[in-house]
């Protein structure tokens, strides 16, 4: 995204309720699932890839935040 602030892409009501890089990483994929040229947007299979990777990683901090 280009000179623009993430949290201005999230849902008002969310009342910044998220994880910032999870929500970074939902964006980027549907940024690149956008862009002009058919050729470098990604297929479903990797969407679907890293849309698990994110969950994942969002577990993985959630975890990591009870502990502490």
């Amino acid at each position: 995204m280009k000179g623009g602030s993430i949290s201005a892409m999230a849902d008002p009501c969310l009342n910044g309720a998220y994880i910032v890089t999870e929500f970074q990483n939902v964006l980027s994929i549907a940024v690149q699932c956008t862009t002009p040229n058919e050729q470098e947007r990604p297929n479903m299979e990797e969407v679907l890839q890293k849309l698990e990777e994110t969950h994942i990683l969002s577990l993985n901090f959630k975890s990591n935040c009870k502990n502490f």
